[in-house]
């Protein structure tokens, strides 16, 4: 995200190169989920968390077979898809500056986790 971008090259501007060899530090991207709850607040994105969610439910109880449709067309797919490019710009800007160390974190999806409940 532009966020992300912007929070790695103020980052950069505080650690005194000579003392930090950029080659040399440890990136830790934490990928925390808000691309998720952003997505929330797009009606279009909304309805289709619903219908998974209706669908996958139907399924379970043995009203339906479970969804057809491609994993792509789905809530989770679609996020999937726009987080998995924000990571990869991220980790192309982070790669031009010089870092090589990099921990990418991500989102542990647990039943305690309201939002995965």
């Amino acid at each position: 995200t532009p966020a992300a971008l912007e929070q790695l090259a103020r980052a950069d501007r505080r650690l005194p190169t000579e003392q930090f060899p950029v080659g040399e530090r440890l990136l830790v991207v934490h990928t925390g989920g808000n691309d998720l709850l952003l997505a929330l607040l797009l009606p279009p994105l909304t309805l289709l968390l619903w219908l998974d969610v209706l669908a996958l439910s139907g399924a379970s109880a043995g009203l339906w077979s479970p969804p057809a449709r491609p994993a792509h067309l789905s809530f989770i797919g679609l996020v999937s898809r726009r987080s998995a490019q924000e990571l990869r710009r991220l980790l192309r800007a982070a790669e031009s500056r010089g870092y090589r160390l990099v921990l990418v974190s991500r989102l542990p999806l647990s039943p305690c986790i309201p939002l995965a409940r």
